[in-house]
This record gives C-alpha cells, structure tokens and sequence, in this order.
C-alpha cells in the first residue's frame, strides 16, 4: 500500500471518529436543522427557532424546510431505527448520530468529486485529497447538519457540471439543466449559494449561451420547493405561495443593519483577516499572492495590447460615432473575451464569496466553509511543499479538530440525558400531571448556566424516536448573573422565598431574573454548569439558603468563555439543588 492511501485511510478513520465525538460547534448545528426536523418527522413539538417560527416573527419565514430534511431527513428515517435498537438506553445521543453518521458518508462524495475534478484538470490527486481530508473545517463542521454544510457539497456539484476541461470546453445540454435545478436547491437551503455558485454558472454560460437550459432546470426546482415551504409552513404561506420564497426574505432580512445587529457586529474585515486564516491556515496564505496573479492577468485581458479596450469614460463619449462607423471599424474595436480557466473560476469563487460576505457586518467562521474546496483544489500543493509545511499543516488542522469537535462544549448532550434519566425516575415515582406551560408544577427543573443552549428535542425521543412524555422543564440561564442565578435556584425550591429575594437583589445591575415560574419544582431542581464556575455558584447559593450536591460529571466539555486550565476543569457538572437543613439554617 502507498503511504498516501495509508494517509487516507487513518485520516478517513479520525473523520469517522470524530462524527460520533461529543463535540457542540454551534447552536445553529441543533437549532436550524436538528430541532425542526426533530418537530416535524420525529413529533416533538418544542417551540422552534425564530427562522421557522413565522407567528414569533410576526411575517413570512426566512428559512426553508429544505435544510433540515436533506440534513437531517435521511438519518432520522433510516438511521434512527437502527441506532435506537443498539444503544436504547441512550435516545439524545442516538437522535445525534443519526444525523451524523449520514453526513459523514456524504463527506466521501466530496472526496469523490475532488478527485474527479482533479483527474480531469491534470492536479494531483492524492495531495489533494489528503489536504482536503486533514482539514479540520471538513472534519467538524462538514459533519454537522449546518445549511453550510450543504452549501458546500452543492458548490461542488456545482463545479462539476460547469468547470471547462481541455477535452470537454462546453457543458452539455443535461448539465446546464442539472445546474439551474442545482442553483435552486442549493439557493433555497442557504440564499448565499447564489453567490459562491456564480463564477461557475458565468463559466457556463460563456461557453455555452443557453441561458434557457439553466432555466429549465431551475424554474421547476424552485416551484417544488415553493410549494414545500407553503405545504409545511401553512397559514399566509398556504394562501399565497409566492409570499413564501424563503430566499428572498432572508436576503431582505440580512441587508438591512439592524437585523443583523441583534446577532453580533463584526468588523467588515473579519472574514479576511481572522475568520479565513483561521479555517484553511496555509491554503489562504497561498490564495493571497495569487489573487494578485489573477488581477493582473484579468487586466491585461481586459485592456489588450496596443489599447485595444477604451476606458469607459472614452467609451460613453464616442457611443454615437461607433454606432454610426462601418462594419470595419466596428471589428477593430471590438473587446475580446478573456478566456475562462478552471483555476480562474475556482479563483474567483473564493474572491466573490469572500468579497460579498464581507460586505454584512455578522461575520461568522462557518459563512466561508465553501471555500475550502476550491482552496484545496488550487494550492494543496502549495500548502504541503514539503516536509516542514505538511507537518504544520497537519499538527494545526488536527489539532483544532481535536479541541473543537471533541471537547468544545462536549457535555451537553451527556447533561440532557441525564436530565432525562431523573425525569423518568421522577414519573415512576408519581404519576405524571399535566404541566402548564411557564411554571414547573410537579415536574423536574433542569437550569443550565453558562453553556450552548440545550436541544430539548434530544430529551423526548425514546427508543425508535417515539415520544416519551416528561415531566421535564428546562431553561437555559445563558450567562446571567450568578446572583440571578441563586434567585432561579431558590424560586424553584420555594416559591414564598423568591420575592424577598427578588428585593434584596434587584437593586443589583447585573441582576435580571430570567423566569417567573409560579410554582415550585416538586420533582426536584438541578444545575447544569462548567466545571470552573461551580465554585462561585456554590457561594451565591449559600447565600441564598441553597445547597448544591454534586451528582454526576460528564467529560470532556471545554469553551472560549470558561476555559479549563487544569484537566480536572474539563467537565460539565450536574449539581443538585436542596433547602439546608433545619439546624442548618438556624
């Protein structure tokens, strides 16, 4: 066996691994796919994010209902199954790698058109590949149900079906329609696509000017998925269908400042300047002197020899003369078109989608992750020149995989299923009672401070995704103050406490509680929270007349905003909440 198909293999072993790694990226990951496609094939019913919640938003929905069944759909319904027959005792983490498994086998597809995509251009293969399957973006955030996920596989179907080759310069008629279907798909799953599929698509079109073709494929895609989003949505979106292009009101959603605003500002040269070298490292700092290359040459193709090309100044003043000149003088000043290469197009996709999403002040890491194929078709080589540079590269690009999608806030899932074992506990202790929503009568309170937001979809599926009806409440704290804290924990316990509590802290400007329940948690009320702040937690609990007890760890769980620097901090803690005892509190 060569030692690149050895390469390969271990890396391809590490990317599996790391699909079933504990790893949370982002709530995204969960939120717009996970839980929606969790409410709608699975049948769990939770309040779904803002994107798909129309009434909340109080007009037509900005995402489709595409997303989360292409990523999630599969899995769900052929997956979940099996998953749930092995490990029945475990229904969050089953629900999880359902998703995972099927997206981390599309991930060889990939492999597959990269290396098609290279076998026609002359580019090695094998470097390629191995620099595409070593990237730490490709084995994290390619694995997760992200709608950028699918944005890249879409990319590169895209360059399959409209990159020239010196054997084949013009796409066939079967493949330009397979492009206008693709544009909308790939359009309606992220309303970005548009802008890293059009370098490819004005390749195509140059070569072959059948716009109508691209057409016909796209125009019946985009009204299937029309009438999806009105079918599943209903309400204004079944009465007239057309108000309901997702596409499109997402586009109006994010130009305008103050939308965005709500989600984060960032500086416009985030992308360039952090985000993108960050994510491919080596293969962005190859990019940059070839941007300059291709400037360079796209200008003197635009100009001419001898000044072929007027500046447009000139042009608009001699309009009238060059209308009127003869057939000859027309020819001679006629511009000829630059000719269209694959790497100019792979070149110019990352420029465009670079150039376009810097221009939204909400710059996210993940926004670039279709640029990592046409980096890696472009400067693999560039990038592991030699043994120095293929050992950076691979120390880095594994390094950061390790430390993100194995331990970045790696608990919470662990944390749900526990919370969902005392839930069942709690139920075959009483009998269940119905909740009502906003309070805790009854049920089992789970807070959980400081950490992503927990799925709560992952707690209400059993074995082969039924739904398990659970006297479980669960609330995300977010990072609210650890005063506010010690009131939520204290108002579960004993409701007739809270409001003296409520005037002892209000006064404070950190202090905001984050919910009013009525009612105390009679099932018992627990804490989930990282393990470097259980120790001020401890301290505003006693304060409040709070005991927390620790029941159970879950490793590893690490992040930005309480970093572990010590091994033992590597945890995510599972505390419960009790009044002191009588002798305690006198």
């Amino acid at each position: 066996m060569e030692p690149a198909d050895a390469a390969y293999g271990a890396l391809l072993a590490v990317r599996f691994a790391l699909a079933f790694a504990p790893g949370y990226l982002h709530p995204d990951e969960y939120f717009q796919s996970l839980e929606p496609a969790a409410s709608l094939l699975l049948g769990t019913r939770q309040p779904l994010a803002w994107e798909f919640n129309a009434e909340q938003r109080g007009r037509e929905p900005i995402r489709s209902w595409a997303a989360p069944l292409v990523s999630c759909g599969p899995g769900m319904m052929l997956v979940l199954p099996l998953l749930s027959a092995v490990m029945p005792q475990s229904p969050a983490r089953a629900v999880v790698l359902s998703v995972r498994i099927p997206l981390a086998l599309a991930s060889l597809a990939l492999d597959a058109a990269v290396a098609t995509l290279c076998r026609r251009h002359g580019w090695p293969v094998r470097r390629t590949l191995l620099v595409l399957a070593s990237a730490w973006p490709l084995l994290t955030y390619a694995l997760r149900p992200f709608s950028n996920t699918l944005e890249l596989y879409c990319l590169a179907a895209a360059l399959l079906l409209a990159l020239p080759t010196p054997r084949s310069p013009t796409p066939s008629a079967r493949a330009m329609v397979g492009l206008g279907a693709l544009l909308a798909v790939g359009t309606w799953i992220r309303f970005t696509f548009i802008i890293w599929a059009a370098p490819a698509l004005y390749a195509a079109l140059i070569a072959r000017r059948s716009p109508l073709l691209v057409c016909a494929g796209l125009i019946p895609a985009a009204a299937a998925l029309i009438v999806l989003d009105a079918r599943l949505y209903g309400g204004v979106c079944a009465d007239t269908w057309l108000s309901c292009v997702t596409p499109l009101e997402a586009a109006r959603y994010n130009v305008k400042y103050g939308n965005l605003a709500a989600h984060g500002v960032h500086s416009r040269v985030t992308h360039a300047g952090l985000n993108a070298p960050f994510l491919f490292s080596a293969l962005f700092l190859a990019f940059s002197p070839a941007c300059a290359e291709e400037f360079a040459a796209w200008r003197e193709a635009r100009v001419g020899d001898g000044g072929r090309r007027r500046d447009r100044a000139d042009a608009k003043r001699s309009t009238r003369r060059r209308q009127s000149s003869s057939a000859t003088s027309a020819r001679a000043a006629k511009i000829e078109e630059p000719v269209v290469t694959a790497r100019s197009v792979l070149r110019w996709t990352v420029l465009t989608g670079l150039g376009v999403l810097s221009a939204a002040p909400h710059q996210e890491a993940r926004f670039l992750l279709p640029a990592l194929l046409p980096l890696a078709l472009l400067h693999a080589t560039d990038a592991t020149c030699n043994r120095g540079r293929t050992a950076m590269w691979a120390l880095y690009n594994l390094g950061v995989a390790a430390a993100i999608g194995f331990a970045h806030q790696g608990g919470i899932v662990g944390a749900l299923e526990t919370a969902r074992a005392l839930a069942i506990d709690s139920a075959s202790a009483a009998p269940p009672s119905a909740l009502t929503p906003g309070l805790c009568d009854g049920a089992v309170g789970v807070l959980f401070w400081r950490t992503y937001s927990p799925p709560t979809s992952l707690t209400l599926t059993g074995e082969m995704g039924e739904i398990v009806k659970l006297r479980l409440e669960i609330v995300d704290l977010m990072s609210a103050h650890v005063d506010a804290v010690a009131y939520e924990l204290r108002a579960k316990l004993d409701v007739k406490y809270a409001p003296s509590m409520l005037k002892n802290y209000g006064s404070s400007p950190f202090f905001a509680p984050v919910s009013r329940w009525r009612a105390a948690c009679a099932g018992g009320v627990y804490i989930v929270m990282p393990a470097p702040r259980v120790a001020a937690a401890r301290a505003a609990a006693a304060a409040a007349r709070v005991n927390l007890t620790l029941l159970e760890e879950v490793w590893p769980h690490a992040s930005a905003e309480d970093p572990p620097w010590a091994l033992d901090d590597a945890r995510l803690v599972v505390l419960r909440a009790e009044e002191p005892a009588a002798e305690d509190r006198d």
